[in-house]
């Protein structure tokens, strides 16, 4: 069952049904608050093929995954993605919010935390 809060959440972006490469390090991150911090972490992952990558991540890894996909998030545009999770985060209220270091999360990342405060 998916949970409606989270107190992590990871943001990632699925190129071509595959969950972008800096994914990784960032679920290595969250474990870490995890053990830390304790709660409960969510990933959202955005792209094309997004349903298929979340299923065989929550399989693989156990994890709760929300795919968000469809026309307005592949291709990608920056400006789509920061109002897109900046909504969802609104709805799951997070603690802690973790984003590949890559120039696309870089891109909207920032202004999409500046907006939320």
């Amino acid at each position: 069952m998916m949970q409606t809060t989270a107190d992590i959440v990871v943001v990632a972006q699925c190129i071509q049904g595959r969950p972008e490469k800096g994914l990784s390090d960032t679920l290595a991150a969250a474990d870490r608050l995890v053990e830390l911090r304790g709660g409960a972490c969510l990933v959202l992952l955005l792209g094309e093929g997004a349903d298929g990558a979340a299923r065989r991540l929550a399989a693989d890894e156990g994890l709760d995954v929300l795919a968000i996909c469809g026309s307005g998030v592949s291709p990608y545009v920056g400006e789509v993605y920061r109002r897109v999770v900046a909504g969802e985060l609104a709805a799951l209220n997070p603690v802690y919010v973790l984003v590949p270091h890559t120039s696309q999360g870089m891109e909207w990342a920032p202004a999409m935390a500046a907006e939320m405060g």
